[in-house]
């Protein structure tokens, strides 16, 4: 079961409990579902969405640790996934983003990871290969480079501590 590790900024022990929470996000309601149901069967909390829109709208209320989304998928008048997703980095949000893409051209998948996504995938893809990049993308939001990690403790050293955290030599408050 994939749960919170004790690095993220999740400091509470329940939420560090909590499976993680995945947006899908996809028109096709086959596509989504089997998603949905593949990533609880593995541990994981899925919320299904049929629109970029309705994940812009729901995102700030019930906050995933991830979203995966179809980069073409467009309501009428709504945003497509690629531009949700545009526009979620304009406003900087750093939720984690995989984008998946029927377009599996090299020019597609430049543009959705130049236009904010954490990952990009071919529209459809093996379940395994997904939930696995679903882990990479996570293992590197949570602890982004240069920013410690909060379940390092310091290390005494006789009367000095070493804080690996801020890689810093503490004696009393020096």
């Amino acid at each position: 079961m994939l749960r919170h590790s004790a690095a993220t900024a999740r400091r509470d022990d329940a939420a560090m409990n909590t499976p993680l929470h995945v947006h899908v996000v996809d028109a096709d309601r086959a596509s989504r579902d089997g998603l949905v149901r593949y990533f609880e069967s593995q541990g994981l909390t899925a919320t299904p969405m049929d629109s970029a829109a309705e994940l812009l709208r729901r995102l700030h209320r019930n906050r995933p640790d991830m979203g995966v989304m179809d980069a073409g998928l467009a309501a009428p008048g709504g945003p497509s996934g690629l531009q949700a997703c545009r526009q979620l980095r304009d406003e900087g949000d750093r939720v984690p983003l995989i984008l998946l893409s029927t377009r599996n051209d090299e020019v597609d998948r430049v543009l959705a990871l130049e236009m904010g996504a954490d990952d990009v995938l071919g529209k459809p893809c093996p379940t395994r290969e997904l939930l696995a990049r679903i882990q990479a993308v996570l293992r590197r939001a949570i602890v982004p480079p240069g920013l410690p990690m909060l379940s390092t403790a310091p290390v005494p050293s006789g009367d000095q501590l070493f804080d690996m955290a801020s890689r810093c030599l503490l004696r009393g408050e020096q």
